[in-house]
């Protein structure tokens, strides 16, 4: 057997991101990947484009249900700022990109490329194609305002497409020199494989997630020249189970500097002059997040944990004439500590590396699906799920199954409407089918946060989550990454 070709980059399509709307975060963690194995990234210009075109499409979408209320806001003495354009919105997305530098490279779009894309749409060569659009399917197109336009066409019509896939295929070909196994591809789809096989080239290697990505260049591409194995394994579920599991245990409050609150404005009226958080304790260590090697036996991250304590804050009263101490006691918030992780006589010490921030509990949102991301993105801290999404529940009840690690099984089930009333259901069981913890997670309506009903104005957020001591989501997540590390600590012994 000959020897492989070395892998020299990873190339990003659309479906890199979930639903293909551009995710910084999640971006940049692709990043610290290729820069870890030494390989270059490259991204194609015309799916920049698709992420610019996505994020600027929902914000016309939210600033023309701006506008419509700008009158009342106006009535109630509310002075809105200018709002950005969308060509502004294009540009801070792209500029948000390009910031996150080497090995990160746009590939641009050259006029060879463009005009064979453009001529695979018109003459419905691989990956063109002509896709049947039947009347009233279409009717999602919007004026610039945003506001929904109304097509006169009535018969059903074939639409010609495929120049973008074809455009950022040919992209990546050009810079591999059509050696498709120096490239492994992070989203593509069925369309990309097909014009493989019709340009007569060999398949080229495909992920479809940066989980997956990061297991196959774990056992295809060694480390960087120079970079040390990694010795704080994080790349795999159990890896990451078995990280968090050596960190959940309680830390005493005297090695963490103190805490800066934050979020906790918006729990009063007034603006808040001072504010401190004294914590009697840090209950449990939820998750691991944004972690990166650094060194040989050292790694940078950030630790999620849930803390108690008594909040308190000077405001001004109601009147402006006089000074109030507010005091409060909280349970169960999230806090999140910057931190270096360190291996010492094999011994984990964790060394914070700035201060900590302490959250304010979130239990109401303005809608039902913000509670359902906000949810979904809480999830993601947990130990093995940081790729996993709530199933989406617009039509009806929804789940979705994941195998954490060969002995651990997460079932999340929704039932009612993700956009309505909601509740989730979280089962984890061994591979036997054993449950091993059930949770439900509660979205409802809550009619006394409105003055007039449904059709009054708005007192507060009226959609809540419950139950929950403190955050409902967060004590969700500590839920889930105390199940698991439980079930590999017994499947260990």
């Amino acid at each position: 057997m000959g020897e492989q070709p070395t892998v020299l980059a990873i190339a990003l399509d659309a479906n890199s991101m979930p639903y293909g709307f551009l995710k910084i975060e999640t971006l940049a963690e692709i990043r610290r990947l290729a820069s870890k194995h030494g390989l270059r990234l490259w991204l194609p210009e015309p799916v920049l484009w698709e992420w610019q075109q996505h994020s600027v499409q929902e914000y016309i979408e939210a600033r023309a249900d701006l506008r419509r209320k700008r009158s009342a806001l106006a009535a109630a003495g509310v002075v809105l700022p200018d709002l950005p354009s969308p060509d502004d919105v294009g540009r801070q997305v792209r500029e948000a990109v390009t910031a996150l530098g080497a090995p990160l490279e746009i590939l641009k779009l050259s006029g060879e490329a463009a005009t064979q894309a453009l001529r695979d749409q018109i003459l419905v060569r691989e990956p063109g194609e002509r896709v049947l659009v039947r009347s009233g399917e279409s009717e999602s197109a919007t004026t610039k305002d945003g506001a929904p336009q109304k097509s006169n066409r009535r018969k059903d019509r074939y639409l010609k497409t495929g120049a973008s896939d074809s455009a950022t295929l040919r992209l990546i070909l050009d810079a591999v020199q059509n050696e498709t196994e120096r490239v492994v591809l992070l989203g593509g789809d069925k369309d990309i494989a097909r014009a493989l096989v019709a340009w007569d080239l060999p398949p080229m290697k495909t992920v479809t997630s940066v989980a997956e990505l990061t297991s196959l260049l774990s056992d295809l591409v060694p480390l960087a020249p120079g970079e040390p194995a990694p010795s704080i394994g994080f790349a795999t579920a159990a890896e990451q189970i078995a990280l968090v599991a050596r960190l959940h245990r309680p830390l005493s409050c005297t090695t963490i500097n103190p805490v800066l609150t934050v979020g906790f404005e918006d729990l009063f009226d007034e603006e808040l002059l001072n504010s401190d958080f004294t914590e009697e304790e840090v209950d449990r260590i939820v998750g691991v997040r944004h972690f990166d090697e650094v060194g040989e036996g050292e790694a940078s991250a950030e630790i999620v944990a849930l803390v108690s304590g008594g909040f308190s804050a000077v405001q001004t009263s109601i009147d402006g004439s006089d000074l109030v101490t507010v005091d409060m006691a909280l349970r169960n918030v999230p806090m999140f500590m910057p931190a270096l992780l360190r291996t010492e006589d094999s011994q984990l010490v964790i060394v914070p590396d700035g201060r900590p921030r302490v959250v304010a509990p979130q239990t109401r949102y303005s809608d039902a699906e913000d509670a359902f991301e906000g949810v979904s993105a809480t999830i993601r801290t947990c130990p093995g799920l940081s790729e996993f999404e709530l199933p989406e529940a617009y039509d009806g009840p929804a789940s979705r199954t994941l195998v954490v690690t060969p002995g651990t099984i997460v079932e999340v089930g929704i039932s009612g409407l993700c956009y309505d009333e909601w509740e989730l259901s979280v089962e984890i069981r061994d591979s036997e089918g054993k449950i091993l913890g059930q949770r439900q997670l509660q979205c409802s309506y809550d009619d006394t946060a409105w003055v007039g009903g449904r059709e009054g104005f708005n007192a507060y957020p009226p959609w809540t989550l419950s139950p929950g001591p403190g955050d409902p989501a967060w004590d969700l997540a500590a839920w889930i990454t105390t199940t698991l590390v439980s079930a590999e600590a017994g499947a260990d012994s």
